[in-house]
């Protein structure tokens, strides 16, 4: 059960995250699900993306975001680490 409300919040943030950047950005769909892709570090979403244009939009957005979210995946393992190396010892 927890699970199934983890994905549904998840899915409910990445499109809140995707109604704010198209109608208060005015960002383009393209642009979007690159950038969603890139957040998420999800090549098969930048290969659906690549499929709908010939335009690489999508792929200038995922190269955008992906480091960022490579580099602070990377930090908050390291903040649970931190926290929680008390209670392996």
């Amino acid at each position: 059960e927890i699970g199934v409300r983890l994905v549904g919040s998840e899915m409910c943030i990445r499109d809140s995250i995707g109604s704010i950047a198209r109608k208060v950005y005015k960002m383009n769909y393209h642009s979007i699900v690159g950038m969603i892709a890139g957040a998420t570090t999800d090549p098969p979403t930048l290969a659906y993306a690549s499929t709908l244009t010939e335009k690489n939009v999508s792929a200038v957005a995922y190269s955008t975001v992906y480091p960022l979210a490579m580099f602070l995946r990377i930090l908050s393992g390291q903040f649970v680490l931190l926290i929680l190396w008390q209670y392996v010892s």
